[in-house]
């Protein structure tokens, strides 16, 4: 079985299998790439939608930095599914003439492992937890404002007990390291990351209160992805407005890779009274019991940023193509 026990969410196998198949079945130029290994020696894998030639610009999406969202990870395949599935004369298998499009399902492999196994445990399968194998959180492990809101309970401890615990120093972890040099040696020009929930559409900075100097662009990519979500209307705002964050990913995307870099925020909290099992169950707060709801309610939304991706930046293949 693909699906984890008393969920709709599949299993880590069942996520790399449905990406293995998406390209195999996929008419359009594509590539399986093993980025690296986690701590505890998976594999991280990338999908990638297009000729792979990193002069042009590219897009980036990726999700399953902490364990237990695991709704994150499905929205990415399920937007790797709908992409791979275009044929060569369609709008997306046109616009390969001009980027790149990447898939990274699950940063932390070794995360959603652990909480896969804990929701196959005992009656009610009691599962939280938000870091890698080294009980890390790759989302407050960047170097972007790594030192930065010590006083703040969700910013990045120093703590290793810490369900923040930001890690002894900025890319400490493997996958963190690996997620870096795999930025590096690309060419992204705007990537979102998956994660949840808060109904929310995010963008930097986290770590500072200070505005972006790219904000009215971030707003206006945004309000068009609100604009073809199906279901609920999420709100914009950048991420400090939730709370202040230290080391966060797309920080880093941003101010330090000059990447238009988003997080969505999937979903409201999951808690319900008159469903025990969510109450008492942590992993049934954070996602939602119905992955596939969601992913269709955000697929045009997610899918708009190709279109921004080609409108801001496709001309940098044709200059490149100049030269």
């Amino acid at each position: 079985m693909d699906k984890v026990k008393g969920t709709e969410y599949r299993t880590l196998d069942g996520i790399n299998r449905e990406m293995r198949a998406a390209l195999e079945a996929c008419a359009l130029p594509h590539d399986l790439v093993r980025l690296g290994r986690s701590a505890r020696d998976n594999p991280i894998h990338a999908a990638c939608i297009g000729d792979g030639d990193f002069a042009k610009p590219e897009l980036l999406y990726f999700s399953g930095a902490h364990a237990m969202e695991f709704v994150g990870p499905a929205m990415c395949l399920g937007l790797l599914q709908h992409v791979a599935a275009q044929a060569p004369d369609s709008p997306i298998g046109r616009a390969l003439d001009r980027i790149n499009i990447w898939f990274l399902p699950v940063l932390n492999p070794d995360g959603y492992l652990r909480i896969q196994r804990r929701l196959a445990e005992g009656p009610l399968g009691l599962a939280y937890g938000r870091a890698n194998a080294n009980g890390v959180d790759l989302n407050r492990n960047f170097p972007t404002g790594f030192y930065e809101n010590r006083d703040s309970l969700f910013a990045g401890s120093a703590v290793k007990f810490s369900p923040y615990y930001r890690g002894k120093e900025p890319c400490s972890e493997p996958e963190s390291r690996v997620f870096r040099d795999f930025v590096l040696n690309r060419n992204f020009r705007i990537s979102i990351d998956f994660h949840c929930f808060g109904n929310f559409i995010g963008y930097p900075y986290g770590y500072s209160d200070k505005p972006c100097r790219d904000k009215d662009t971030f707003v206006q990519i945004a309000a068009e992805m609100v604009a073809r979500q199906k279901g609920r209307k999420y709100r914009v705002m950048p991420m400090h407005k939730l709370y202040k964050v230290s080391g966060d990913t797309c920080d880093w995307l941003y101010d330090e890779c000059r990447i238009l870099a988003f997080t969505m925020e999937i979903a409201g909290l999951g808690f319900n009274l008159k469903d025990p099992q969510s109450a008492l169950n942590p992993f049934h707060w954070a996602n939602p019991r119905d992955p596939e709801r969601h992913v269709q309610d955000n697929l045009e939304a997610c899918l708009y940023l190709i279109d921004a991706t080609l409108e801001r930046f496709g001309h940098e293949t044709d200059q490149n193509a100049e030269d």
